[in-house]
């Protein structure tokens, strides 16, 4: 309902209901105007009731057609291509970095890593799935293939579009290059001003042994070397940037204004990094990848005039990577107005419509629109960011930190029962996370089934000692009457007090005083005063 009236409001907030009030005040005048001060006559009544009403409706569809976003071109993509009852990355890889500047310039590139990175892990191997997480993703025209291998051959079904229209080609046992600039010959035959000029196999060549070392960062593999990346051209360094930078990340980036600083100058990653891509960007020879990952590094040191600079960089060389717009949303909104956007809000949407299955900017919108509000279950903030986390679920219904975020709403806003379903299904999912477990017992505590809530919070504890819930142990033993068993879980929470503004072991420290009043303890024993 919420996106509906957004809609018809032509994105202006209010839109409608200004709409509404104009109609009803102009019809209220003019019908005085006729009934009571018998200035109009009925068919100068009906008359003007027409001319104003078509006129206020006519600049209202005006402004309303006047304000709508662009819409964006339609979109192409490359899925992963089966292999037997696996997955083969390495061909997706190479036909879409070959098809870089040579595809109808009407469509915009939808990334493999993007797709591989919203789709469900164990469901992706599935041609079907991939099939329908494109048609979920709003993809307008589909590559995806079959590969088989025999003892001298390969063989490559190819399936291009949508509907599918479908080519086989085959070359000999090892000449995986002539088969990508075999499969962009038969791309040229489907779409319009396409270069088909060959790609250097070299490069070929390169793209093929890259993608799996692609697949292994995007999987997070600890083991990942730079070293191993292949060849020298912009696509490797901006590949051996990507590792450098995970190396260096330690947690997310701070947002411009924010009031935790972190010193990262000798940060090993970083700094292999910056040696690795700055002379590419002197040399004016850098790309739109090797900038996202410096801009990305400049956020975490929080040099933020330097982010800034690498980011609109990138906009410059791909004005449709999602990627960027997510990070530009860390700077401040003064830095931001010269592309167009008012405040992070307006460049986190264009993030999420340029890649609808983005989790980190759906998850960051929606945050925003949730804390943006009263917090209460129908206040504006609620309900926007209900929209995004219900769209981003139609795309990925398994997607742990949105239902994460979902649950944390749903157990803020006192609809405990569906936070409770939301992390039964999380706690399925990931067994051995402990901040599932603690939700978990959360919402099962509020719902007054304390023994199966104990249960979660003992293993939440087990997982990684979760602190706070000692404080929720305690107030289950309080709530059965053993006073004395819930005094040692409280005091075990002041124990792992965070700081002095730790909320959880102020109430631990509060529910001592209440026992101890309780239990006939006139003052605080040493132990408690020295946790106070």
């Amino acid at each position: 309902m919420h996106e509906f009236y957004t809609w018809i409001s032509g994105n202006v907030p209010g839109g409608f209901l200004l709409l509404s009030f104009v109609l009803l005040t102009v019809n209220v005048a003019l019908y005085f105007l006729y009934r009571s001060s018998k200035l109009f006559s009925r068919d100068v009544y009906m008359r003007k009731g027409w001319q104003f009403n078509f006129s206020i409706l006519a600049l209202y569809i005006f402004l309303w057609i006047f304000l709508s976003p662009p819409q964006l071109p339609p979109r192409y993509a490359i899925l992963p291509f089966q292999k037997g009852k696996a997955i083969d990355v390495r061909f997706c890889n190479a036909l879409e970095y070959a098809l870089m500047g040579k595809f109808d310039p009407e469509f915009i590139r939808h990334r493999w890593e993007w797709f591989y990175k919203t789709a469900n892990k164990d469901s992706v191997i599935d041609s079907a799935y991939r099939d329908t997480l494109a048609d979920r993703l709003g993809i307008d025209f589909l590559v995806t293939g079959t590969i088989r291998n025999s003892k001298d051959r390969i063989e490559v079904t190819c399936a291009f579009g949508q509907p599918f229209d479908q080519d086989t080609f085959s070359v000999s046992a090892g000449s995986e290059a002539q088969m990508i600039n075999l499969l962009t010959a038969g791309l040229k035959k489907r779409t319009r001003k396409f270069d088909n000029s060959a790609v250097p196999v070299a490069d070929i060549e390169n793209l093929l042994a890259n993608a799996a070392i692609k697949k292994r960062l995007l999987d997070h593999d600890p083991d990942l070397k730079t070293d191993e990346v292949q060849g020298d051209g912009p696509n490797s360094v901006a590949l051996r940037a990507d590792i450098f930078l995970r190396i260096g990340i330690k947690d997310k980036p701070k947002r411009a204004g924010s009031s935790d600083l972190v010193t990262q100058e000798n940060n090993p990653g970083f700094l292999q990094l910056q040696k690795l891509v700055i002379p590419y960007s002197r040399e004016e020879k850098d790309t739109e990848e090797m900038n996202l990952a410096l801009g990305q590094m400049y956020l975490h040191m929080q040099n933020y005039g330097m982010a800034e600079v690498c980011l609109k960089k990138a906009v410059a060389q791909d004005a449709h990577d999602a990627r960027i717009y997510y990070y530009l949303s860390f700077l401040h909104d003064s830095r931001i107005e010269e592309y167009g956007f008012k405040n992070r809000e307006q460049v986190l949407k264009q993030a999420v419509r340029l890649d609808p299955g983005y989790t980190d900017a759906a998850l960051m919108l929606a945050d925003d629109y949730y804390f943006s509000g009263s917090g209460s279950s129908n206040a504006q903030g609620t309900t926007k960011a209900l929209s995004v986390i219900n769209k981003f679920l139609e795309i990925n219904p398994l997607s742990s930190d949105i239902l994460n975020l979902l649950g944390r709403i749903y157990l803020q806003t006192k609809y405990t029962r569906e936070a409770m379903g939301i992390y039964r299904k999380l706690v399925d999912l990931h067994p051995d996370s402990a901040t599932y477990n603690f939700n978990l017992g959360v919402s099962l505590y509020q719902l007054k089934s304390y023994d199966e809530a104990e249960k979660c919070f003992r293993n939440a504890i087990d997982l990684k000692d979760q602190v706070d819930a000692y404080l929720y142990l305690g107030a289950i033993y309080k709530q059965r009457g053993q006073l004395k068993t819930a005094l040692e879980y409280f005091r075990e929470r002041i124990r792992r007090k965070t700081g002095p503004e730790d909320h959880y072991a102020k109430e631990a420290m509060r529910q001592v005083r209440l026992i101890r009043a309780e239990l006939g303890l006139d003052s605080l024993d040493a132990g408690d005063l020295n946790q106070n």
